[in-house]
């Protein structure tokens, strides 16, 4: 979380996609995120938002030079996982392999809303979520 905050603080633009239940679960960063202005987009939904990865592109000069990457694999972005349990984890820079994890995202980012706080749907979701932790 503290390597994600530094490249916030240096300008690096970041998006986040979760299901509404993650981002009231107990020990979620995702509110967090979402008050340093980061951009958030959720869904309540039967559906569970399973994918787990995540795009980066590696600035360089000229600015057209940047390395696209892409981290998918088994991991939760968790704590618990990145700290107690077994995963996987690949990361890549084929372009081939990339580009249909962005077209996925960006077609996740229209589907989705972004988090309006103290909204109803937002206070149902965060009452659910008090209740179950």
């Amino acid at each position: 979380m503290n390597a994600i905050l530094k490249v916030i603080y240096r300008g690096v633009k970041v998006r986040v996609i979760v299901d509404a239940d993650m981002a009231f679960a107990t020990g979620s960063q995702v509110r967090k995120l979402e008050k340093q202005g980061v951009p958030v987009r959720w869904m309540k939904s039967t559906s569970l938002m399973h994918h787990k990865f995540f795009l980066v592109d590696v600035l360089c000069e000229p600015p057209s030079r940047a390395i696209p990457l892409l981290a998918t694999g088994s991991l939760n972005w968790t704590a618990q996982a990145m700290n107690g349990n077994w995963e996987g984890v690949t990361v890549t820079s084929e372009k081939d392999l990339i580009a249909p994890y962005r077209e996925e995202f960006e077609r996740l980012w229209v589907q989705f809303k972004p988090i309006v706080p103290h909204s109803p749907q937002y206070t149902n979701v965060a009452r659910q979520a008090s209740n179950r932790n």
